[in-house]
């Protein structure tokens, strides 16, 4: 099987763009070395690679993003990719740094200098690196959140009982213990895998499912209050959701979201974000609209109908680019979660947003006693659902880590443990990363899926163009003067939502004129109050009074501007 997935990744490095030769061994770094091999890329690249520092994590770790182009970067069109969001996500930080190595490489290219000309490219390849530490730790950890230090469950301590490892193996495994209000029971597809009860479906929860450790405190509870943090990807201001163990007190309240905002917010030429992320909006797209306190009574000049969907432009170009995109989805995507970066990346800050996985295991069939005749499934008591439930990527990974590498999930084993006496204990289950991350003989195949996919999507950003201006004589020195305005790109020129929130500038159309000239019709400062859409093509007209020339400057951060001049 490992030859087979070297022989797959060895295809897919080969399938690259025109003009492109890129390879290299993969692996996971923790945080020095990549904090190390980031900077390299600075030495390495000069002028087309900047290696920016944009804020610290709780546990002081610097946050670097790297800013990647020709020339003055702030005035061209952007794309910005964010990786290390998800508290256990590597695989998403290796393909962000591939995909900037791969580009950086191959800069010369025709293909690739003709993008480096007219756009530029920002990476965050490790937004919060506290969480992923744990897969580098002396006991192996899945951690949750970041390190910033949390009363959990509000005793006046901070991280007082956190796991311990039991067994000294240097893994914290995951820790069942029966009892009659656990919400846990063993799936119908293995005895092995876990899954949450279902009580609409007459399910009984059958254990408590904890990480590996004691009681340190003495306080009758295990685990309460474990070391850190926050999940970053729960902590935007998207539908935030309070009261969470690791979603934060309020939106915002982790350093790592505010070095991204500010990152976001100082660059209005970032058109959109990809970010890395479980959810993916390309094969799963998102249904764009506004919230209902925001779509009523707005009607107007720059609202839409009362009551309408004024994110209609923004909700065809997303369609419209996400339809182009999805052949090169290979990965599929978890429900959309509270206070996620992706969510707040459109709604918040206004700029168009894609997500995906950088990693799935490979789907495989069940084949297992779960697996009923007529594919109906045997549910807890005898009782049958009619049509097998979708199988979702937590089981897709344990089919193929049950075949494939099987040492990565540990069966069940029973223990004596001194806080549950005379209870069932167990410790077993995934181990800590395996999950949602690419075996590293699998990440060359996993960062080109990922490369083909952002490659084709900043490929897609706005290009303008700007026909000779249609100069018409009306006599006594006046002149009607029709400016045809093209967008040969594939996404649009800005977004509704960024003029919604103030956080992207509008298209506009500037006229200089000269000493002695005058607008009759037109105006010195023209807004274009919709977006123009990729293949897009809008035309202004303006009547000028005079002689000598007229100068436009057409444009926007996000679309990049032309200058046009026109001599009467």
């Amino acid at each position: 099987m490992k030859k087979t997935i070297m022989l797959l990744a060895s295809i897919c490095l080969l399938m690259m763009p025109a003009g492109i030769s890129f390879a290299q061994t993969l692996k996971y770094q923790n945080y020095s070395d990549e904090s190390a091999s980031i900077n390299n890329l600075k030495s390495s690249y000069g002028d087309l690679c900047k290696v920016l520092e944009i804020g610290k994590s709780a546990g002081g770790r610097t946050i670097y993003a790297l800013e990647i182009g020709r020339g003055d970067s702030k005035i061209k069109p952007a794309l910005l990719i964010v990786a290390g969001v998800e508290p256990d996500d590597l695989t998403g930080t290796v393909s962000a740094k591939y995909f900037a190595e791969k580009i950086l490489s191959n800069a010369s290219a025709d293909s690739v200098k003709a993008l480096l000309d007219k756009y530029t490219l920002y990476i965050i390849p490790r937004l919060s690196p506290d969480p992923l530490e744990g897969y580098f730790a002396k006991v192996k950890t899945l951690r949750t959140g970041n390190d910033l230090a949390d009363d959990q469950d509000r005793d006046g301590k901070k991280d007082e009982d956190s796991y311990n490892d039991m067994n000294n193996d240097n893994i914290i495994s995951y820790m069942r213990v029966v009892d009659p209000e656990g919400e846990w029971i063993d799936s119908p597809e293995d005895p092995m895998l876990m899954r949450k009860a279902d009580p609409k479906k007459g399910e009984i929860g059958k254990y408590k499912l904890l990480f590996e450790g004691f009681d340190d405190d003495k306080d009758g509870l295990v685990n309460e209050d474990p070391i850190g943090g926050i999940n970053v990807n729960k902590n935007s201001t998207y539908n935030f959701k309070p009261y969470t163990d690791d979603g934060g007190l309020h939106p915002f309240i982790t350093s790592e979201l505010r070095a991204l905002g500010d990152f976001v917010f100082d660059r209005p030429n970032i058109l959109a974000l990809f970010t890395f992320n479980y959810h993916n909006n390309i094969l799963d797209a998102w249904k764009i609209k506004p919230p209902q306190s925001q779509s009523q009574g707005m009607g107007g000049r720059r609202g839409g109908a009362a009551g309408g969907n004024m994110f209609l432009p923004d909700s065809i170009s997303y369609s419209v680019a996400v339809k182009d995109l999805a052949s090169l989805s290979k990965f599929k995507g978890d429900q959309q979660g509270p206070g996620n970066i992706p969510g707040w990346a459109y709604y918040d800050a206004g700029r168009l947003s894609f997500c995906a996985p950088a990693w799935t295991y490979p789907q495989m069939r069940d084949t297992t006693r779960a697996r009923q005749m007529n594919g109906r499934t045997a549910m807890p008591g005898g009782a049958q659902q009619g049509a097998q439930p979708s199988i979702t990527r937590e089981q897709i990974a344990f089919r193929w880590i049950k075949k494939n590498a099987p040492q990565n999930y540990m069966a069940w084993k029973e223990i004596k443990h001194p806080d549950f006496p005379n209870t069932k204990v167990e410790l077993g289950g995934f181990l800590p990363y395996v999950e949602n991350n690419a075996p590293e003989d699998s990440l060359a195949m996993a960062a080109e899926s990922s490369y083909k996919l952002i490659y084709k999507l900043f490929k897609d950003m706005p290009e303008l163009e700007v026909e000779t201006p249609l100069v018409e004589s009306l006599g006594n020195g006046v002149n009607r003067i029709t400016l045809t305005i093209s967008n040969k790109g594939k996404l649009p020129t800005n977004t509704v939502a960024g003029r919604r929130v103030k956080a992207l500038q509008s298209f506009l159309i500037r006229t200089k004129i000269a000493e002695g000239q005058k607008i009759e019709s037109g105006k010195k400062v023209t807004f274009i109050e919709e977006p123009i859409p990729g293949g897009g093509k809008i035309e202004s007209k303006f009547i000028i009074i005079g002689k000598g020339k007229v100068e436009f400057n057409i444009g926007c951060p996000t679309a990049g501007y032309k200058n046009v001049s026109v001599q009467l």
